[in-house]
């Protein structure tokens, strides 16, 4: 799959080959998590868009009418019997609602009167016939404006405009923005979600509830994360519901959550008050004890945020994962088995996964790690890199991404500027002891 972004944030262009695991290197604000943002909110965007589009059209046309009978103060009751009628009515265009209008004057009238229940029915009829295609667009604004906080392109190229191209199977998936426009053309629909894990403190999110609260209370990065394990939380209580799944899946999901218990040396689990909790094992202990999630380390909730993904089924055979500098908690032995446990997870479940990441080890350890997992054909590594025409902006792309050298660059030359710290600090303690 090739990725292509021009005049997103800080990215003036962008071309990453993503095949297995993509790396991303480079000196700081050059626009690393650019990348990742946008590949997510590309994919989510447009992840299922058709059924989306239909979702939130009948959403709102439901809304529409609860919103109506409690402004005439009476219980909207009869939700199951106007179902199919609302179904009926967002099928046929022809149809102009007089199903709908009998039904809701027989339970409001006097209090409504057939001009405000019309009134409603021009409503529910202008929600019905707008285009696929202005919902698509909204829903892709929506989001995008949501993730890039209303600036996703370059403050100096707004006049340019700004692109995320894609070759998903084959087909080419654009989405296009200019001003407050934007412009999406595919073929196909997306069927692979992407998640984005930036930080370890999004177990908290996870921690004090069984049950997430509005979206707005965490980060939009971590929206699609948290809808996922939110709807295996939900469905927990009925196993029998995910049979399949389990016939499928599950022992490929359990082998991994054993691995990544045995690194922390125990297990996050909810408690009887949905609180997330870390259980230390120890040998032979019964009631092993428990830990608040603030007596927790960052490096045990950065294996646990993949152990949750595990145990919940967060992702599926072909999904994004992104990986914004997972390293920045772990010591470097931790860095090693947590590329390990990413290649194993991309060979094993075919995932597309993009890690940033400031630590030379932990780029050595997926390189590595990859070789002995037969999987070096499938990772990459970019280093990105200030824009020749602009030096406010950078590039992203490789004649070769195979060839690593080119990403230890910036790591070899902070190895350089601590050896002349070296050598002028020790140069000054030989003067001091020549007095």
């Amino acid at each position: 799959m090739h990725f292509k972004i021009t005049n997103v944030g800080r990215i003036a262009e962008a071309n990453l080959t993503l095949n297995g695991i993509t790396l991303i290197v480079g000196d700081n604000n050059m626009g690393k998590t650019t990348s990742g943002r946008a590949l997510y909110t590309f994919f989510n965007s447009l992840y299922r868009i058709d059924s989306e589009v239909d979702s939130q059209r009948k959403t709102h046309i439901k809304r529409l009418i609860k919103r109506f009978f409690e402004k005439y103060r009476r219980p909207f009751s009869d939700y199951a019997v106007i179902q199919e009628m609302i179904g009926h009515f967002l099928s046929n265009r022809q149809d102009k609602g007089d199903e709908i209008r009998e039904f809701i004057f027989q339970r409001l009238a006097p209090r409504a009167s057939l001009v405000d229940i019309n009134g409603l029915l021009d409503s529910l009829i202008e929600v019905r016939d707008w285009s696929n295609t202005s919902v698509r667009k909204q829903i892709i604004l929506d989001y995008f404006g949501r993730v890039f906080s209303d600036q996703v392109v370059s403050v100096d190229y707004v006049s340019e405009g700004a692109a995320v191209h894609a070759e998903v199977e084959g087909h080419d998936v654009k989405v296009d923005f200019l001003g407050k426009n934007v412009n999406y053309e595919s073929d196909i629909n997306i069927q692979h979600q992407a998640f984005f894990v930036d930080s370890p403190d999004i177990l908290n999110y996870w921690g004090r509830y069984r049950y997430m609260g509005e979206p707005g209370s965490s980060s939009a990065l971590s929206h699609s994360l948290r809808r996922a394990v939110n709807l295996a939380l939900m469905d927990d209580d009925n196993p029998a519901d995910r049979a399949f799944e389990n016939l499928m899946f599950a022992e490929r999901y359990n082998k991994f959550a054993s691995e990544v218990a045995e690194i922390m040396g125990g297990h996050f689990e909810f408690d009887n008050n949905g609180i997330l909790r870390f259980v230390e094992a120890r040998e032979g202990v019964v009631n092993t004890p428990s830990f608040d999630l603030d007596n927790v380390s960052e490096g045990l909730k950065a294996f646990g945020v993949i152990e949750l993904m595990l145990k919940y089924r967060v992702f599926n055979d072909g999904d994004i994962l992104i990986f914004d500098e997972p390293e920045i908690h772990l010591h470097p032995e931790w860095q090693i088995k947590y590329a390990s446990i990413l290649v194993k997870l991309q060979k094993e479940f075919n995932l597309t996964v993009l890690i940033t990441t400031h630590s030379s080890s932990f780029l050595m350890a997926l390189q590595f790690v990859s070789r002995m997992e037969n999987r070096a054909a499938v990772v990459n590594s970019y280093r990105i890199r200030e824009s020749n025409q602009n030096n406010r902006y950078s590039v992203l792309e490789s004649d070769n991404p195979n060839n690593w050298d080119d990403s230890y660059i910036s790591f070899i030359r902070a190895a350089q500027h601590l050896n002349v710290l070296r050598e002028k600090a020790y140069a000054g303690e030989v003067a001091d002891d020549s007095k």
